[in-house]
């Protein structure tokens, strides 16, 4: 639904939206700022970036909003200083000037990162990275994300039980990834920026072909002389951890006991199955980070 609120006296209005997962659109908190532009272009511009990350292929729905959002938008109207408060005429005949706007997104579907169902795609980014590297020949950045020569087909979280991989509405991810950079130019993220982000995607990716070993009863390591020891090994670099950081955050689990001052902290070993769970939450709740 959508509703209005004229502030009279301050000369203002604010719109707001509320919309359910499912949609067309996304976002997240921001406030543009008029100093890297105009206002009402980055308003616009932030669009391809909340539906890269936040919109995906559905069975019924090519670009399918996964999440709800709030949107505010506020107004500056205009008005002649000899007119009353009671004269003035907020949003009449467009005499109003965007201030900012504000987006809140919630309820983002973290469910689809481990494995999208048949006929439908994960979230739209993770594709625009691979095809717009491959596709723009961007061999610097391709290196650094370990995704040289790398498709959708190489990964479990954009491949799993789905077997798509394209649109049916006709849009590239190649043009899609392309869409997203100038987007983010708009909004004023600067190429360190940028690449932490994609950073971040790419260690998702990686994460998701990570594999687990079982060395005995209920335990468990990661395995790192098999095929998906290279992600390992990307994964781990891109988030700035060691391997013994990651296996001891997934292949144990952090147990209290106790409590004030006499609480003690036990460790204890996770089987195969958990240390993947583990894995699963940790790329979830990563990516919603990110979001």
């Amino acid at each position: 639904g959508v509703a209005l609120a004229v502030e009279p006296d301050a000369g203002c209005a604010r719109l707001y939206s509320l919309e359910k997962a499912g949609g067309g659109g996304g976002g997240k908190k921001m406030r543009p700022s008029s100093s890297g532009g105009n206002v009402e272009d980055q308003v616009l511009a932030s669009n391809p970036i909340l539906e890269s990350f936040g919109n995906a292929r559905t069975v019924r729905n090519d670009n399918s909003s996964r999440f709800g959002k709030y949107i505010e938008l506020s107004f500056r109207c205009h008005s002649s200083s000899s007119s009353s408060s009671a004269d003035r005429r907020p949003l009449d005949g467009g005499a109003a000037a965007l201030l900012g706007a504000s987006v809140e997104t919630y309820l983002l579907e973290r469910t689809r990162l481990i494995g999208p169902n048949p006929g439908e795609r994960n979230y739209h980014v993770l594709y625009e990275l691979l095809e717009g590297l491959e596709t723009d020949r961007d061999d610097d950045d391709a290196r650094y994300f370990g995704l040289e020569g790398k498709t959708a087909k190489d990964f479990r979280m954009t491949t799993s039980v789905s077997g798509t991989y394209d649109r049916r509405d006709g849009v590239r991810d190649a043009d899609g990834y392309r869409d997203l950079l100038r987007a983010m130019e708009a909004m004023n993220f600067d190429r360190d920026e940028v690449r932490s982000i994609f950073s971040v995607v790419s260690a998702i990716l990686h994460a998701s072909n990570v594999n687990f070993v079982e060395t005995g009863p209920d335990t468990s390591n990661v395995e790192e002389d098999d095929d998906g020891s290279y992600s390992l090994r990307s994964a781990t670099s891109l988030l700035g951890v060691t391997v013994d950081d990651l296996r001891n955050a997934l292949c144990r689990s952090k147990v209290s006991i106790g409590r004030g001052g006499r609480e003690e902290v036990i460790f204890r070993n996770l089987s195969k199955e958990g240390a993947e769970r583990a894995m699963e939450a940790l790329m979830k709740a990563t990516y919603d980070a990110l979001f």
